[in-house]
């Protein structure tokens, strides 16, 4: 089998903003994003005892993005400990030996034969001989309309095997798109082996269970506030996915992005790109300092080079008419002689002019005529010192403590009149209620019934830990089903009028108490 080097997915741009330590609608197949929905639940019940009770040939069908291969998943997790299982993922441009050769692997067989027929009736030798043990062997299928007809018609088969002595036979198990119950329909296939089919549907979410699954999947990524799960966004999804776990979290992902602050959302981005702009500058500069290096050395060389020496003499041949110029002579680097330069008129005819006197030396000798006396520091007074540090001490004395402070606040006893968690296990979980507000601290309760004039009656409170953080929640009121929650909404007394109520299930708050129960 080829290799294939996948590229690291990049992380989502919003977690950050959100505060999520992983993204919350990833493809991966992670166990404790699945959902238990109610309904699949029960399908999954049925599954694994038509699994274990019957000899038939089981089908599961949902169309694309349904969660298929995530339910697969969920069948080998509930498995029995003595269930031998091969999953072979489906392929179009799959043989028949290549299949076989995934079975073998799959259920741990070795085998040295790459003929069809030969590995076929070693297959079926030893698949029988474990069946004589009462055994069960399964053979789970992904994808399994992808598959040509003689890729299926192995596959049923072996579903085909069956031990005299046991009365079992191979459980084989297909996960597919809806149109596999017309592939099956084939003369070819049908007349061939004749199986009883037993077909599972995994229907789509309905707007309830799409927001719980928003709500699970949020959570199990860290989000650290559930603002973003309001009513109006679960509808939004429900109705552009149509409940198709797939198409729900394509959804949310976007909204994610799109209701991140752009600054947020584009600051990694802008980073990388300025990482890389200053990779590119600091190449060029040190390319730009190395040719100017190169180049000063070259100069150097080049450079004509004075000596202190004196000049060889040169010899002036005088002619008659001509007047005589002497020859200018350059100065040492190091002589401490003055240039002295002699114009025509001054050899012919006017005597050297004195030098003006250099300002900087008569400056400098008066300088050297006068003491400086370096300024006296004069020390603190002790008092100073001792004033301070009285002042020192008397705000140590006098400073609140902070973390006494905070604990002091985490530890306030919320209203005795609420309901406490012991009621709401009490509660039917099938029924709905209707969360106010929830946070990290349990003043935030307190304010939130202060600031609305709530009696504490008719509220309930519970502590819950989710993601290892603490969290402290207000709920209000019990109902029998989501409509009916939802219309209360509308009836809520006036002072909770500027409040966006969370719809929830008593079973998912159930859930998240009874660890810290």
């Amino acid at each position: 089998m080829i290799g294939v080097f996948k590229k690291k997915p990049e992380l989502p741009e919003y977690l950050a903003h959100y505060g999520m330590h992983r993204a919350p609608f990833s493809a991966a197949i992670e166990n404790d994003m699945y959902y238990v929905e109610p309904t699949r639940k029960q399908r999954l019940d049925v599954l694994l005892h038509l699994t274990q009770y019957t000899n038939e040939l089981l089908v599961v069908t949902g169309e694309q993005g349904m969660g298929k291969t995530m339910f697969l998943q969920q069948f080998v997790n509930s498995a029995g400990e003595h269930w031998k299982i091969c999953a072979v993922q489906g392929h179009k441009m799959m043989t028949e030996e290549q299949f076989l050769q995934r079975v073998y692997l799959g259920f741990g067989i070795a085998h040295a034969s790459i003929h069809k027929s030969t590995m076929l009736a070693n297959l079926k030798k030893r698949l029988d001989s474990q069946l004589e043990q009462a055994l069960p062997i399964i053979l789970l299928v992904d994808d399994a309309h992808l598959f040509s007809s003689k890729v299926l018609s192995l596959i049923l088969e072996l579903a085909s095997i069956r031990n005299v002595t046991s009365g079992t036979s191979v459980r084989v198990i297909l996960f597919s798109e809806p149109q596999i119950k017309i592939i099956l329909a084939q003369p070819e296939l049908d007349e061939k082996h004749r199986l009883i089919v037993r077909k599972i549907d995994l229907p789509p979410l309905d707007e309830s269970h799409t927001g719980d699954y928003l709500h699970h999947r949020l959570s199990q990524a860290g989000m650290a506030t559930e603002q973003f799960l309001t009513q109006q966004t679960i509808r939004k999804i429900y109705k552009q996915s149509n409940g198709i776990p797939a198409r729900i979290n394509e959804t949310a992902d976007k909204l994610l992005f799109e209701t991140t602050p752009i600054i947020r959302r584009t600051s990694n981005v802008q980073a990388q790109k300025k990482m890389a702009g200053l990779k590119y500058i600091v190449i060029v500069l040190l390319i730009g300092l190395m040719v100017a290096g190169y180049l000063l050395q070259n100069y150097f060389k080049s450079a004509p080079q004075y000596s202190s020496e004196p000049e060889p003499s040169t010899r002036v041949v005088e002619k008659p008419g001509v007047k005589t110029i002497t020859p200018l002579k350059l100065p040492a680097l190091n002589a401490t002689k003055e240039i002295e330069t002699k114009s025509e008129a001054q050899v012919n005819t006017a005597p050297p002019t004195p030098e003006p006197p250099d300002p900087m030396q008569s400056l400098k000798e008066e300088l050297a005529s006068k003491t400086v006396q370096p300024p006296k520091t004069t020390a603190p007074p002790p008092a100073v010192e001792k004033i301070q540090d009285q002042q020192v001490k008397s705000s140590d004395i006098h400073a609140p403590d902070q973390a006494s402070t905070e604990k002091a606040s985490e530890t306030k006893f919320t209203d005795a009149r609420l309901k406490n968690a012991k009621w709401v296990m009490q509660q039917n979980p099938e029924h709905f209620t209707l969360q106010l507000v929830t946070g990290r601290q349990q003043a935030t309760i307190d304010r939130f019934i202060a600031q609305h004039g709530l009696q504490p009656t008719a509220l309930a409170y519970f502590y819950s830990i989710r993601n290892e953080k603490n969290w402290h929640n207000l709920i209000y009121g019990v109902y029998a089903d989501r409509s009916t929650a939802n219309a209360a909404i509308k009836q809520l007394p006036p002072e909770l009028a500027d409040v966006n109520p969370w719809i929830r299930q008593f079973r998912s708050i159930q859930a998240e108490i009874a660890p810290v129960q």
